[in-house]
């Protein structure tokens, strides 16, 4: 066929880019237990160790996360990019990698050392940051591995390193504070599922490619020359992040910065969509970057729908039940954080949008302009904070509204910027009605939950998805190939559900679709880690 657009031969047809259904299965359903399973050791872990011993434990992890960074982490996409377009180089781009960042674990240990001589912890806490650091080291040698399932489209290995590592962990925290143990033991356990998930996600990348682990220097300097965009942006966006939390802390007592720490631990887990959209479509935007003519825009402006299909309606509904939810799960302490849990929960939708008009500028290898706006937000969210903080924190006596406020500010200038930028020539006529189709039913569906608040929290959420969901389907919200997807979800649960119905003919059931490692049709999924399937941030 013919693109009358450019009278090149048209790719492959769409409907083969999207990402497959496994992969789907994959990531949600570890999404949702990871999720549950790291609500309940919220509730619990906290409580039990108390505040000295909690700071103890969030102060190893934020110095590790730190160290991460520093030590080389923030390249995971750029090895993606590299494993999808050649192949053939993968082994010694892997190799390279992991020797890069082991030799790297010595000046980031002076580091630590000399950080802990300055800060003169004590002993206990010194030991705590010690371990917090070494568990970052694994996770800093994860991410070339998990680099290798996302670019050969094999998301069940991502999603059964990330249950095994959410439910180990928090299993053992769980029974460690329960039987009386304190923050060291909860530490050590940590250490001790991170050098396992390791281990195990090592074992599965084998079965791909093969690490080369003798590696040269002008290999490693190649590596670090053209990652190096990469690794500028996860600093710079590591500062975006934290900054807020950091100038709260100097011009607000520590309950108003408690009162922030809810809603933004709340805001980082409904990311999870986002991130897992990102993750699915990834691969195959790059690979239709590698296409002739606009098969590029046509494929890149689905991701773009979806994401905004998923983050209106949690938006819209998050802003509404922010009063009901804060006060059911932490208590009347913590009604500070209603405002700012309901500036947050609209911050979604911009969050969402940026999310993916990052993961388009890595498919189109334009990372450095994400770099440049990142930077830009991380001199623009400072100013805001500064002004905002000061404002509601010496009218109101609560800091942390400014700092939702300036946060949502920021988000919206940014996406302002990636949008224009990113989707110039993406963004169809198709896009924006579904946009304000979307738009109808959020809106409507927040009314009704609003109307509903006597009722309590899960009477209102219920009532909240049951709109939305009749809105969308009237209103055609879904492409008519997520509706195709969402009906073959339904009729493959129901074929599993029912008696005795005859397995799917090869080729002809609407869920087999061609294996691009294999070069053969997949089988159907199945629930179990680390078999066929049951995946950050790429934050902003």
């Amino acid at each position: 066929m013919i693109d009358a657009a450019d009278g090149l031969p048209r790719p492959v047809p769409m409907a083969l880019e999207k990402p497959k259904r496994r992969n789907v299965f994959a990531l949600g359903g570890a999404q949702l237990i990871t999720w549950s399973i790291t609500l309940l050791w919220t509730f619990i872990v906290p409580r039990h160790l108390g505040a000295a011993g909690w700071g103890l434990l969030v102060t190893g992890s934020s110095i590790g996360g730190l160290l991460i960074v520093l030590m080389g982490s923030g390249t995971g996409n750029y090895l993606v990019r590299q494993f999808v377009r050649d192949p053939q180089k993968a082994p010694s781009l892997l190799g390279t990698s992991l020797v890069t960042r082991v030799a790297l674990v010595i000046p980031g240990a002076a580091v630590l050392v000399l950080y802990l001589k300055i800060a003169a912890f004590s002993g206990q806490a010194s030991l705590i940051i010690a371990i917090g650091a070494a568990v970052a080291v694994f996770a800093l040698l994860q991410e070339p591995l998990d680099s290798v399932f996302q670019a050969v489209e094999r998301m069940e290995y991502l999603a059964a390193g990330d249950v095994a590592d959410k439910v180990m962990q928090s299993t053992l925290a769980i029974g460690l504070v329960l039987l009386g143990f304190g923050v060291t033991y909860v530490a050590v356990s940590s250490l001790c599922v991170a050098a396992f998930v390791f281990v195990l996600k090592a074992g599965w990348a084998r079965k791909f490619y093969r690490p080369e682990l003798r590696t040269t220097l002008p290999k490693a300097r190649l590596l670090a020359r053209e990652s190096l965009p990469y690794w500028t942006m996860s600093l710079f966006l590591t500062l975006y992040v934290w900054i807020d939390t950091a100038m709260l802390s100097v011009m607000a007592p520590a309950k108003v910065v408690g009162w922030y720490g809810v809603p933004t631990r709340l805001f980082g887990t409904f990311q999870f969509a986002g991130n897992m959209l990102a993750t699915l479509w990834l691969p195959r935007l790059i690979r239709a970057h590698e296409q002739p003519g606009s098969h590029f825009k046509r494929v890149a402006g689905v991701p773009l729908g979806q994401a905004l299909l998923l983050s209106l309606p949690l938006a819209a509904g998050g802003a509404v039940v922010a009063g009901p939810l804060i006060r059911t799960l932490f208590g009347p302490d913590f009604a500070g954080s209603v405002p700012a849990m309901a500036i947050l929960a609209l911050c979604l939708v911009p969050l969402y949008l940026n999310i993916m008009a990052y993961t388009v500028l890595v498919a189109e290898g334009r990372q450095v302009v994400w770099t440049k706006i990142i930077m830009s937000a991380s001199i623009v969210n400072p100013l805001l904070n500064l002004v905002a903080i000061h404002f509601f924190q010496t009218r109101h006596g609560n800091g942390a509204t400014g700092a939702a406020l300036s946060l949502l500010a920021t988000e919206v200038l940014i996406s302002a910027v990636s949008l224009r930028v990113a989707t110039r020539g993406i963004l169809s006529r198709q896009n924006i009605l579904q946009l304000l189709r979307c738009l109808l039913a959020s809106a409507v569906m927040a009314v009704c939950v609003y109307m509903a608040r006597s009722l309590g929290l899960i009477p209102q959420g219920l009532i909240g998805v049951a709109v939305f969901g009749v809105l969308a389907v009237a209103l055609r919200v879904p492409s008519p190939e997520d509706m195709a997807t969402a009906r073959a979800i339904i009729r493959r649960r129901l074929r599993r559900s029912g008696p005795e119905m005859p397995p799917p003919v090869p080729g002809e059931g609407p869920l087999e679709e061609a294996d691009p490692v294999r070069g053969q049709v997949g089988e159907p999924e199945r629930g179990e880690p680390g078999c066929q399937p049951g995946g950050g941030p790429a934050q902003t």
